[in-house]
């Protein structure tokens, strides 16, 4: 990987995350909080841990790592929610601006709130966020759909053919 294929995977991951909180906006806030039984209960359970990981994330790469996840009470509403995602969103495009081809492959360590140390390739850390939230999307899409709203396609295709033009 590369520093411009890094860019336009969080281009593609920040158009599919708008588009996905623009689907959700059309949720009742009892539908919103709604426990649908899954691994983070419903959307807003899904959609604040989708948040969560990108923060804590970009706070192991600026060398910050936090030990404290984001919690729904931290976000209560959807707006809240929002508004913190496109912090995160900024601020991961601003550290994307200090790599360079020869960085993106570098390594980096963080120390996790159990004391536990690991490192990593920052390259693979960029797709791992992505597909996290690709797959925390995908969840979404389906509460979507049980709660009778409309999901939006995030398909990387789309997305291809969206910016191609």
């Amino acid at each position: 990987m590369n520093l411009e294929e890094a860019k336009f995977l969080f281009a593609y991951d920040s158009w599919a995350n708008e588009l996905t909180f623009e689907a959700v906006s059309a949720l009742s806030e009892e539908d919103y909080r709604r426990d649908l039984k899954s691994s983070h209960g419903g959307v807003q359970g899904t959609l604040t841990h989708l948040v969560a990981a990108d923060k804590i994330w970009l706070s192991r790469w600026v060398g910050n790592a936090e030990t404290q996840v984001l919690q729904m009470s931290e976000v209560p509403k959807l707006a809240d929610l929002k508004k913190a995602w496109e912090d995160v969103a900024r601020r991961t495009a601003k550290f994307l601006t200090t790599m360079n081809d020869k960085k993106i492959m570098e390594t980096f360590s963080w120390v996790s709130a159990k004391g536990d140390k690991y490192t990593i390739v920052y390259a693979r850390a960029f797709e791992h966020i992505v597909n996290h939230s690709t797959y925390h999307r995908g969840q979404i899409t389906t509460f979507l759909r049980q709660l009778g709203a409309k999901p939006q396609a995030t398909d990387l295709t789309k997305f291809y053919r969206q910016t191609s033009r």
